[in-house]
């Protein structure tokens, strides 16, 4: 409701449901110390893992989706998902 306000767009009906804008894999390693940071293009196409959403409703499997898609589908868990399946 709060991005409505200010994200008028987000209520457009071309852009249907809750998506994130930034996708980061961010790793820190201790020796040596390092922080590497990936950013994932949210118009970037993978397949999706089949998810259960917050509120219990499961989703399947899907091919050829923008991963910020992922967010609509299963909240945080499923884009962790979404990004453990394309890294490996």
């Amino acid at each position: 409701g709060q991005d409505l306000a200010l994200f008028p767009r987000c209520a457009a009906a071309d852009a249907e449901g809750e998506r994130n804008d930034v996708t980061m894999l961010i790793n820190i390693s201790d020796a040596p110390r390092r922080v590497t940071v990936i950013s994932f293009p949210r118009d970037m196409i993978v397949s999706i893992p089949s998810c259960t959403g917050e509120d219990g409703t499961q989703y399947s499997a899907m091919s050829a989706q923008m991963i910020n898609v992922s967010y609509m589908y299963g909240g945080l868990a499923c884009s962790v998902l979404t990004v453990e399946k394309l890294t490996g």
